[in-house]
């Protein structure tokens, strides 16, 4: 699993924190106290506009090699992803919110770059299946490039395996027009959606992501094993590299690499930090 390029991914860690200055990037990790997910759903849109509105706020970016997900709620913390991507979705907050992480994932990157031009760095940046259904959405990222002042071929964009499956002649359309830009494409959460084949050997990938949840019982359940061998096999068919996600033991990253995985992420090897400190 050995590289020479470091790669870094910024995630759905988007939301306004009152924790935060206007430059500090310092995720505070915290649970939600919310317990019902209708309550969240009153809240939550609510709460970050309130918060976004604030003088002195902003949204807050997360940076981890090969990092997991999370989202600053303005009154409860951080938020794994389950908890508020689909009600960013629904909310619409997502679009603006999706735009910002992108934009500075892009400055973070070129700050790094500058700071260090001998160092090869690639980072990874989500998109929901509502930024990939935006028709702006190229001229967004190669204005996020731009600003950042990076190369296209130093940024991944990963897009669930759901997402693109929803309706895959659009999703093969929003791959080539991203191709086109240089960036490297990403399929995340794979094996927990419906992929065809034959739309999986079309889509222009360069990267497919082992769910976590398969991750899990590497090593102890014989059907994840199962699935995780299959899986970096296919990757390797379709000349693919294969990362697997939620890595947390040993035990999970020895049977990896025994199968020949090229990259993993997970809570065992860093947790979100600042940008200063990777």
């Amino acid at each position: 699993m050995s590289d020479t390029t470091a790669i870094i991914d910024v995630t759905a860690t988007m939301f306004p924190s009152t924790l935060m200055n206007e430059r500090s990037l310092l995720p505070q990790i915290a649970r939600s106290a919310m317990t019902t997910p209708s309550k969240m759903r009153l809240t939550l849109p609510t709460s970050w506009r309130r918060a976004g509105a604030s003088p002195g706020r902003r949204p807050c970016a997360c940076y981890r090699p090969c990092a997991s997900h999370y989202g600053h709620h303005p009154v409860d913390g951080l938020l794994e992803a389950g908890a508020f991507i689909e009600l960013a979705e629904d909310s619409g907050l997502i679009l603006d919110l999706g735009a910002w992480v992108l934009d500075e994932a892009c400055r973070q990157a070129g700050e790094w770059h500058r700071q260090r031009p001998d160092f090869k760095l690639m980072i990874r940046v989500n998109l929901s299946a509502r930024q990939i259904a935006q028709p702006d959405l190229v001229n967004l990222v190669v204005e996020a490039l731009a600003k950042g002042g990076i190369e296209s071929s130093s940024l991944c964009l990963e897009i669930t395996e759901t997402a693109l499956m929803a309706d895959p002649a659009a999703g093969l359309k929003v791959l080539q027009d991203l191709r086109s830009l240089g960036v490297e494409l990403a399929i995340d959460d794979f094996g927990t959606g419906y992929s065809s084949l034959s739309y999986l050997k079309r889509f222009p990938v360069d990267v497919l992501k082992i769910d976590r949840s398969f991750v899990d019982g590497l090593g102890d359940d014989p059907e994840d094993t199962a699935i995780v061998t299959a899986i970096i096999s296919l990757g390797r068919a379709l000349g693919l590299r294969v990362v697997a996600e939620g890595v947390e033991t040993e035990r999970q990253l020895a049977e990896l690499r025994r199968l020949g995985c090229d990259r993993a992420q997970g809570f065992m090897f860093a947790r979100p930090g600042p940008a200063s400190q990777l």
